[in-house]
């Protein structure tokens, strides 16, 4: 029964019932013993498939796009669950000199919170947490800062800061940062003799983990574009995988350590990472099997790999074929440009690098233009600025259409439009149908901030006061006090127009 089940499961050879059938036929042929019916066969998948409980959920896009996606913390506990596996699982960051996987790296191992890295460290029964007040065994109190390892799957040590006592008070001493391995320390605050009236708070993550050792997996997920026809008619759907990045690049060089977690041909891959994101947060229940207990896991994003064209659409560029090809810096221009030995020699040395404030207000001044109605502007300036978010792009065209509309009705049907404009040879003419595009682009401007509807109702007050203040700079001329609020996020998915 498991070679019928890991024949069926084969990811690149997947066959039919009839095919099934087939070979448990031709097993009974042979005298093969314990060959079950197909029947048989199919209820102990079932079986199998609800003793993993890998939830699969209903998700939506930004734009209301259905899809489906598993769940990432159950199929990480099961690499924790897992005897094949567990033991590669590197819990700690490692600190060496010799760098050549993901836990040695120098933003795990120093841009990274110390917290965030390894929380806490287990003596047996004895869960010692960052922060606390501990004692090493020759008596100096101390307070561990961070948990590292100096090899892959070494002994445990730690960095903290050595506590002195000055007559009736306890002082840190911040200047110096001593490093202990486990053998000394000694026992964890509650367990050992601390001086006489000093109170020691615990960690709050005690009372979140009940007990339970906790780690944090780190995670490299990527997207990107492939066919979902076998056929060589290309159909396009975005796809999602991440792999465990606890585990050392030779294992995960491995097709078997790579992990699945959506596909959708019409939600992009910005929509899935969203919604992946808030899938893992918080902490999670696993089984460790090395350890024959329960534990609590947090899993956290490392990187976000990707080719050219997907690290284009995630940062809101053109992408390669437009005249500014370079989603990073500023350099390209017209046909014309190009050909100029300026531009030849700009190849050679880097150009003005692109910020997150200049590709949102790009974004937003497309948003603009498209309420105005006219698509040629919108279209130039993507071209003059390399800018274009694919999100934006769905709204931007629901905005052309209606300020099309709108203008329609208001400006040149003689039945619904204003009634100054029926009458011959009105001297401000111009300045009345400016006045009017202006009123439609702020009304339409201050529709779009509340779609969608359900998302924007579901908005706590303060996330509703932050649209309104939105929806007042679209139509005014950007403030340099919010452009200084914008940190790190180039995608206006984070920006103006999900408020998820």
């Amino acid at each position: 029964m498991f070679i019928l089940d890991m024949l069926d499961n084969m990811p690149r050879l997947r066959l039919s019932t009839d095919h099934l059938k087939l070979f448990i036929w031709a097993l009974n042929e042979l005298s093969v013993p314990d060959v079950p019916s197909f029947k048989k066969f199919r209820k102990m998948q079932d079986r199998l498939t609800k003793l993993t409980k890998i939830r699969t959920s209903l998700q939506r896009s930004a734009t209301g796009e259905p899809f489906y996606q598993n769940s990432v913390p159950d199929l990480l506990a099961l690499d924790w669950a897992n005897p094949e596996v567990r033991p590669w699982i590197e819990e700690y960051p490692v600190r060496t000199s010799s760098i050549s996987q993901s836990f040695q790296s120098g933003k795990w191992v120093g841009s990274i919170p110390p917290e965030t890295q390894a929380p806490m460290w287990a003596d047996g029964g004895k869960h010692y947490y960052l922060g606390e007040l501990t004692q090493l065994l020759d008596g100096r109190l101390f307070i561990p800062q961070a948990w590292f390892r100096k090899f892959y799957r070494g002994d445990v040590f730690c960095a903290g800061f050595v506590v002195t006592r000055h007559g009736e008070s306890l002082m840190i001493e911040t200047d110096v940062l001593i490093e202990a391995n486990k053998s000394c320390t000694l026992a964890a605050c509650g367990e050992c003799p601390l001086p006489t009236g000093i109170y020691v708070g615990p960690n709050p993550l005690r009372e979140t983990s009940k007990g339970r050792r906790m780690y944090t997996s780190f995670i490299k997920a990527w997207g990107d574009d492939v066919s979902g026809n076998r056929s060589k008619q290309y159909n396009e759907h975005t796809n999602i995988y991440f792999a465990h990045a606890n585990i050392p690049h030779e294992k995960l060089s491995q097709e078997y350590f790579v992990q699945f977690a959506s596909t959708s041909p019409s939600a992009m891959a910005i929509d899935q990472f969203s919604t992946l994101l808030k899938e893992t947060a918080g902490w999670h229940l696993a089984y460790d099997c090395e350890l024959g207990e329960e534990i609590m896991i947090r899993i956290e994003p490392l990187v976000f790999p990707a080719d050219n064209p997907q690290q284009s659409e995630l940062c809101s560029h053109i992408g390669l074929k437009g005249n500014s090809w370079c989603r990073k810096c500023m350099l390209g221009g017209t046909d014309a440009e190009r050909e100029t030995d300026e531009m030849y020699h700009q190849h050679f040395s880097p150009s003005r690098l692109r910020t997150a404030v200049e590709t949102r207000a790009a974004v937003i001044a497309q948003l603009k233009l498209a309420a105005l109605g006219v698509a040629k502007d919108v279209e130039d300036l993507q071209t003059k600025t390399g800018v274009k978010d694919k999100l934006a792009e769905h709204w931007i065209q629901i905005l052309l259409q209606r300020a099309k509309q709108e203008q329609q009705l208001r400006l040149h049907n003689r039945a619904t439009r204003d009634p100054r404009l029926n009458r011959r040879n009105v001297p401000d003419r111009a300045a009345i149908v400016r006045s009017i595009k202006d009123a439609i682009q702020e009304e339409i401007l201050d529709w779009v901030i509340r779609e969608p509807q359900d998302d924007y109702e579901a908005l706590s007050p303060d996330s509703r006061e932050i649209s309104r203040t939105m929806r007042t700079f679209f139509v005014t001329e950007n403030s340099p006090s919010m452009e200084n609020d914008i940190q790190t996020r180039n995608s206006l998915q984070f920006t103006v127009i999900t408020q998820r």
